[in-house]
Parts: structure tokens; sequence; C-alpha cells
């Protein structure tokens, strides 16, 4: 009989015990829950108009750099880009911490005009945000001296007034090869300047 009742209150105790281990584990579990709806309610309170923190331009400073500043304290992640130029798109995908990144853009460019495109898509506090920038770039056409020199001397022989078929289109020459010797002279002053 002993025995029986000692199994019987061990068997009582171990029920006790899964009983109330269970009870914290839901009280826990339920805790935790609340936390977590709170934190998704903090999360959501933002203004639906409000601007996207994230700013988006390409310059040209001896490269292309496209440059993200973003406003926020918090990192924007899995932002990603799309760069068309030339019928050729290169994607990326990169993290923007705060504050402002540049990011030089790899391509092959002469001298000349061009159109470089941006899209971009990226998700802040549960907004999607989306958008597109073009930018157009001239690239001057860097000249050695050299170069100069010998372009001139042929602008000089075209429009020589020597090679004039009558006295108005001597006049055109004449004044062709003032603004000729002009742009020459403030050309080389600049290029001397900088060497």
């Amino acid at each position: 009989m002993n025995l029986w009742m000692f199994l019987l209150i061990v068997l009582f105790f171990l029920i006790v015990i899964q009983g109330l281990r269970y009870l914290f584990l839901r009280i826990n579990l339920k805790r935790e829950k609340e936390e977590m709806k709170e934190r998704l309610k903090s999360d959501r309170r933002y203004n639906i108009f409000e601007k996207p923190p994230l700013k988006f331009d390409m310059i040209y400073d001896n490269n292309i750099f496209l440059e993200i500043e973003n406003e926020s304290d918090l990192t924007v992640k899995n932002l990603s880009i799309n760069l068309s130029f030339r019928e050729k798109t290169m994607p990326m995908i990169v993290d923007v911490p705060p504050g402002r990144m540049k990011i030089p853009v790899e391509i092959e460019t002469s001298s000349g005009g061009f159109e470089l495109n941006l899209s971009f898509n990226y998700v802040y506090r549960f907004q999607r945000f989306s958008g597109r920038i073009t930018r157009y770039f001239f690239i001057k056409e860097e000249k050695s001296i050299k170069e100069i020199k010998k372009e001139y001397r042929e602008l000089v022989k075209k429009y020589h007034p020597d090679l004039a078929k009558n006295e108005e289109e001597r006049k055109y020459f004449e004044s062709q090869l003032e603004k000729i010797n002009e742009k020459y002279s403030k050309i080389l002053k600049e290029k001397r300047s900088v060497l």
C-alpha cells in the first residue's frame, strides 16, 4: 500500500510540475507575442505621405559617380539599382548606411554627350519606393598642345585670306581667322596655366 501511495504522490508531483511548466511557457509565449505586436505597431506609425529617405544623383568628377544620400538613421538594405547606358543595363544591389555615399559607375565613354538612366527600388518601413532619374553628360576631349597646334594650322590653311576668290570671301576669311587666332591663344594660355 505504501508503494502505491508513493507512486501516486510522485505521479501527482510530476503532473503538477509539467502543468506549471506548460503554464509558464504559455505565459512567456503570450508575452513575446504582445511585445512583437507592439513593436510592429510602433514600426508602422509613419506618415504615408512621408518623403522617401533616399536621394539620388549622378555626378561627373573625372569619373561618373552615383551619389546616394540616406537621410534616415537606419540602413536601407537591398536597394536594387538598374543603370542603363546605350541600351546596356547594369544591375546592382547595395546596402545604404545613413549619410552620403558615392558609387563609381564603370562605363566606357568617349568624348561627347551621352544619357545615363537610373531606376531604383527599395522597401523602407513597410513602404515600397521606386523611381527613375536621367542625367545627360558631356565629356570634353582633353587634347594635347601638339594636337591643338595641328588643328590650328589646318584651320589657318583653310581660312587663309590669300585663298579667297573675291573681296567678300576675303573679308569673311579674315574675320574667321581673327576668331581662330583669339580662340587658339586663349586655349594655349589655359593649357600652359594648368601645366
